[in-house]
């Protein structure tokens, strides 16, 4: 349909860069992936494309969201939730709340202010950053893609290495430097050989037309773009990095927030500061950092006496299983499911019961964080028999929903079936003896 509209149309002529209504015709309108004269269903599920002959709604480009809006007139109106360009026209996406579009309406458009305002901010705010790349870690830094949003950027730039934080942060102050001088923001079409010569910045692998337009900051950056931007660097109003991370091979790319998201960011880090003053019970925040090193050493000394506790708990048993325990030709089998089990417990059940120098072959199982843990060892006079624990864990894990492996002479699995951990242990039981008896 797009094709049809474009051969009977020809084009959209773009108005946003000076403002942000006007009084169109509407030229076509696109349902159901067919053009129509006229459309009346109101509450319809997929949205529906509508082209005028001019517009203010920037149609998404060069990384730039669409505007969205609303346009009215005969009683109808039509909420525009996003704006694409196809080639030299400008289509409207959206769904109708009232009345009937009908092709050759006269119709009034409104973008969205705030909306555009904050793509505004975040577009200029682009720039400048590009600007702050160059200065902190040079110009090789050149860009390879962004995605501006409201009050929200991403930015791609070739770098072969992660930024420090330092130099984050000086990225961030020269940003914000910039915002502060409240530079002039100024937009020229002129030629490309033209533009070249003022030293405009191309995005890598753009192809550009013989007539560009060129978007000036102060006399800090000059760069083509066919974007909407501000009239002053000092109306972004702040800029916050919120991350720096690899995308591809010597591609790094760089978020941020700008104007009130930017703010919103700051309070939220606030408010998570004075939360954990409150929990940590600590004067300022500024003493966070020493009570959480006090927190963890009461909690590492805390472990550690646990460990001895429950080592000293195992050893207490020890003998008890292994008087309870199977003898088969001369080999104790020890299975067990220890209650308030963890790994390290069955580990240290597994070196005291191998410690006793015996010929002896274990299969232990616990419950740990909702799933079965399970751990089998033999003593290394039983591996030249054929008897290995890293067999007999394969049988065991099956019962227990899961699997794993290890040494001939140690073995540890998990399992999504901790129900079934008794039955896992008795299997495993169950193959020692087989080997033993074979």
């Amino acid at each position: 349909p797009i094709d049809a509209l474009r051969k009977t149309s020809g084009s959209t002529e773009f108005l946003g860069y000076t403002t942000t209504e006007s009084t169109s015709e509407l030229i076509g309108i696109i349902a159901e992936k067919q053009l129509v004269d006229e459309l009346e269903e109101v509450g319809h599920t997929d949205p529906i494309g509508v082209v005028l002959d001019q517009t203010p709604f920037y149609g998404e480009a060069g990384g730039q969201v669409g505007d969205t809006g609303v346009i009215t007139g005969g009683g109808f109106q039509f909420d525009v939730f996003g704006t694409q360009k196809d080639g030299e026209l400008i289509v409207h996406f959206g769904h109708l709340r009232r009345g009937m579009l009908s092709v050759g309406a006269t119709v009034t458009t409104q973008v969205a202010s705030e909306h555009r305002a904050g793509i505004r901010r975040a577009h200029s705010a682009t720039h400048i950053l590009h600007h702050a790349l160059h200065q902190t870690i040079g110009e090789k830094a050149t860009q390879r893609g962004s995605v501006v949003k409201e009050d929200a950027l991403r930015f791609d730039f070739a770098h072969g290495k992660s930024l420090t934080r330092a130099e984050i942060r000086q990225v961030e102050d020269i940003i914000n430097a910039r915002i502060a001088e409240g530079s002039e923001v100024g937009t020229q079409v002129m030629d490309l050989a033209d533009a070249k010569k003022l030293g405009a910045m191309a995005l890598f692998g753009e192809k550009y037309p013989d007539r560009v337009r060129v978007v000036t900051m102060g006399d800090f950056s000059v760069e083509f773009c066919g974007g909407t931007h501000l009239s002053n660097t000092g109306q972004v109003g702040f800029c916050k990095i919120t991350s720096e991370e690899p995308v591809a091979k010597g591609v790094r790319r760089i978020t941020a927030l700008t104007g009130p998201r930017a703010l919103e960011r700051i309070r939220e880090t606030e408010d998570l500061l004075e939360e954990m003053v409150k929990i940590l019970k600590t004067p300022q925040p500024s003493d966070l950092p020493r009570r959480v090193e006090v927190l963890q050493e009461e909690l590492r000394d805390a472990k550690q006496e646990l460990a001895k506790q429950s080592s000293q708990s195992v050893a207490g048993t020890i003998d008890e299983l292994l008087a309870a325990a199977e003898e088969v030709d001369g080999v104790k089998i020890v299975a067990c499911v220890p209650e308030n089990g963890t790994r390290e417990v069955l580990r240290d059940y597994a070196d005291q019961l191998r410690s006793k120098n015996i010929p002896i072959a274990i299969v232990l199982g616990a419950e740990v964080d909702g799933k079965a843990a399970l751990l089998t060892c033999v003593s290394k006079g039983l591996i030249e028999r054929g008897v290995k624990a890293s067999d007999c864990i394969k049988v065991a894990a099956k019962v227990a929903g899961g699997g794993g492996g290890g040494r001939p002479d140690m073995a540890e699995a998990g399992g999504k079936k901790p129900e079934n951990l008794e039955e896992a242990v008795a299997e495993g039981a169950k193959f020692y003896r087989g080997k033993l008896e074979g």
